[in-house]
């Protein structure tokens, strides 16, 4: 339940449900990936620092920790500054949700991408997420790459 809150847009409730869960049991995958989405969403840098090397602890137990750490750290990575790093991180966690077949966690770390490549590879990681997303039925994601993938085409007014 608190990782479907923390990719419906509600961070805060997500992080809730997920500390009590992490709180009465240290080896809930799903717990770990709520928290490791909604601490990012909510800019809490110091809580993600704090939770990162304990998520990671657990990566042996679930192979999609990594993948989750990584695209957290690398949005933390951002946030202080490290674009290289940062962008290290989300490449990674983009090969491993394919690797895995993941496509919607794909598709998200693709939306995340996009905002620091150039031009021809941004329009190319947005629609590649919008194609996932529309063949997912994911409707709100693929309208939101749709206003982005419109923007990049009408350009700054």
């Amino acid at each position: 339940m608190a990782q479907a809150l923390a990719a419906l847009g509600e961070p805060e409730e997500a992080r809730t449900l997920a500390q009590r869960v992490l709180d009465d049991e240290d080896r809930m995958t799903y717990a770990w990936i709520a928290l490791l989405e909604a601490l990012p969403a909510l800019g809490d840098w110091p809580a993600l620092d704090e939770a990162l090397p304990r998520a990671r602890g657990f990566a042996g137990n679930d192979a999609l920790i990594t993948p989750f750490s990584d695209r957290a750290e690398g949005r933390r990575r951002l946030a202080a500054g490290d674009q290289d790093e940062g962008e290290r991180l989300l490449r990674s966690a983009l090969e491993a949700f394919e690797r895995l077949g993941i496509p919607f966690e794909a598709a998200r770390t693709r939306e995340v991408l996009a905002g620091l490549a150039d031009a021809p590879e941004r329009e190319d990681l947005l629609r590649s997420a919008l194609e996932t997303y529309e063949s997912l039925g994911a409707t709100p994601h693929a309208e939101r790459v749709r206003a982005a993938l419109e923007g990049i085409s009408t350009g700054p007014t």
